[in-house]
């Protein structure tokens, strides 16, 4: 049976920022536009989802061990404690909605069976999603069911991955990928029945930034820079309605 998807009750901003591929500890981290982010999101009263590869963590495999590990500017360890502590006012507050497990997070799983983001929800006291799934949050009466993974593909098509997550999660009113580091966002029609009669619905297909700048492996791989920022998602109240915001939070790399 699959778990319940957790529910989380919206501050009076009906805000909620998506920070995604932060990559705390890496070299080209991008500190001063995450800080400028994290200090909209407090200044806000914005709730907050943190969507995998929030650290670096670089590790000792792969064809090139060297060049990750000289891309890295503090240990895992370190880069766990600081997000703890970054994200640790918000938790207290209520107003962490979810984690889901990156990649750079699944290199500690897969070498050695320690599970870095939930280490991170355990530390936070906050749901843990693994690699993702589905989320509810809610603003005065209405509920509004999302689907966030942190995503895999990193096809030059932005949108593909995205297409598959509308059709796995059917009623999901927004799907969100990271990992491609693409910050963008669209609106997408489908049919559903109401009443007995069909109807023409949207929802929203994001893809949640990056707080990594132009890295030299993408420069190697000829990839052009991806803009830094997260999506802003504001709910409405009284009326059942998504707005995604990717130019507030926008920076580029």
């Amino acid at each position: 049976m699959l778990s319940a998807a957790p529910i989380a009750r919206l501050t009076k901003s009906r805000l909620l920022v998506i920070f995604s591929d932060v990559h705390i500890g890496a070299e080209t981290h991008a500190a001063a536009e995450f800080d400028e982010a994290l200090r909209f999101a407090r200044e806000e009263r914005a709730m907050v989802y943190l969507n995998g590869d929030i650290i670096e963590n670089s590790q000792v495999e792969g064809k090139i061990p060297g060049e990750m590990l000289l891309g890295q500017a503090i240990d895992p360890t370190e880069q766990v404690k600081r997000a703890v502590d970054i994200f640790r006012p918000f938790a207290r507050q209520g107003r962490v909605v979810g984690v889901t497990r990156g990649n750079h997070e699944a290199r500690s799983r897969r070498r050695a069976m320690i599970d870095l983001s939930a280490v991170l929800a355990h530390s936070l006291d906050v749901p843990y999603l693994g690699i993702g799934g589905m989320v509810r949050v809610s603003a005065g009466r209405e509920v509004y069911p999302l689907a966030i993974h942190h995503g895999k593909s990193g096809g030059r098509n932005i949108y593909g991955e995205l297409d598959r997550m509308s059709g796995l999660y059917p009623l999901a009113e927004l799907v969100a990928l990271g990992h491609n580091h693409a910050l963008d966002a669209r609106k997408v029609q489908h049919i559903g029945i109401e009443d007995g009669s069909e109807v023409v619905r949207e929802r929203w297909q994001v893809r949640t930034g990056s707080y990594l700048k132009y890295a030299d492996y993408a420069r190697e791989s000829v990839l052009p820079p991806s803009p830094l920022g997260s999506p802003v998602v504001e709910f409405g109240a009284k009326a059942h309605t998504i707005g995604v915001d990717v130019e507030t939070l926008r920076w580029l790399a």
